[in-house]
């Protein structure tokens, strides 16, 4: 299996039971397609660099999982069906790439 890494944007006006229940599925399909969630996490509501589908603003997810090659292509056309998603991104990640946010901070830093 390989690491990859979403980046989901979904609109700005759900409600807390439906952006849960979206989550939720986005879930379902990766482990449906044999894939694994390493690391969830929610940024929230953010502004868009520029105007989609008339939103200004989007939730944003970002999901690192382990998944085999051919289960991606079933992930993408379920997020291009999903109505809450307006946005999103995949991409492959090579292995050690990943780092934790507390991980980043610790880093050494140049002076």
């Amino acid at each position: 299996m390989k690491d990859y890494e979403s980046m989901v944007v979904l609109k700005p006006d759900l409600e807390e039971e439906q952006f849960e229940e979206s989550l939720s599925k986005l879930e379902n399909v990766i482990k449906k397609q044999g894939g694994e969630i390493t690391n969830l996490e929610k940024w929230g509501l953010r502004d868009l660099a520029y105007e989609i589908q008339k939103y200004k603003q989007g939730n944003y997810i970002l999901l690192h999982f382990q998944c085999e090659p051919k289960g991606i292509a079933p992930i993408e056309r379920h997020y291009k069906l999903a109505d809450p998603i307006i946005r999103f991104v995949t991409l492959n990640i090579r292995p050690g790439q990943i780092k934790k946010a507390d991980e980043a901070d610790s880093s050494p830093k140049e002076e």
